[in-house]
């Protein structure tokens, strides 16, 4: 009979922790919404991150549509943790010669590969008013600067995507630890976008 009870004591400990998980899961479930962006993680590492779709409280998952790819994926939340991703703004101040020598965009906030695309209409217009001289978006003050935000913008740029057409560059200056001395003296090194 000892055994028996052991055995069902134990039995009683797993659906009590399973219980429990279900719970935990459900109200990390309460704390989403749809539209949020979200970084998924397991053991700390971010193995996922991208915006929620549907949240399913009772079941403790939620479906989110992963960024880069922009598969959508389900989540057990009983195995990920889902984390609210940074806040994903940024500001934009706009540096403009009054000659139209020189027009530089300073970005601040958390520059990622989908709200560069603000930079866009911004850069177009500096283009307009200085069409052969020199334009810069300059997120060094940026809290955060994705690798991909980079990437995208200097695509833009070098496709005069939404970016409009001028004979003059486009500069993105991005702090190098490996610079030279002169480049550390001004902490950034640039990363120019060539216009045909």
């Amino acid at each position: 009979m000892k055994p028996q009870v052991a055995g069902a004591a134990e039995g009683s400990a797993a659906h009590s922790q399973t219980d429990q998980a279900r719970d935990n899961a459900g109200a990390a479930a309460q704390q989403l919404i749809s539209g949020q962006q979200v970084q998924a993680r397991m053991h700390e590492a971010v193995h996922w991150t991208g915006t929620v779709e549907t949240v399913a409280v009772p079941l403790g998952v939620v479906w989110i549509r992963e960024d880069g790819l922009g598969e959508r994926k389900l989540l057990d939340l009983r195995e990920y943790q889902e984390m609210p991703f940074m806040d994903s703004k940024i500001s934009v101040l706009a540096d403009i010669d009054m000659d139209g020598t020189y027009v530089n965009l300073v970005v601040t906030g958390h520059l990622t590969e989908t709200n560069q695309q603000g930079l866009h209409p911004l850069i177009r217009q500096a283009r307009a008013l200085a069409p052969h001289e020199s334009i810069r978006a300059d997120p060094r003050g940026a809290e955060n600067v994705e690798d991909n935000a980079v990437e995208s913008l200097r695509w833009a740029i070098d496709h005069e995507h939404d970016t409009g057409p001028a004979a003059g560059s486009v500069d993105i200056l991005l702090p190098d630890e490996e610079s030279s001395q002169d480049d550390l003296d001004s902490g950034a090194t640039l990363a120019t976008g060539a216009v045909a």
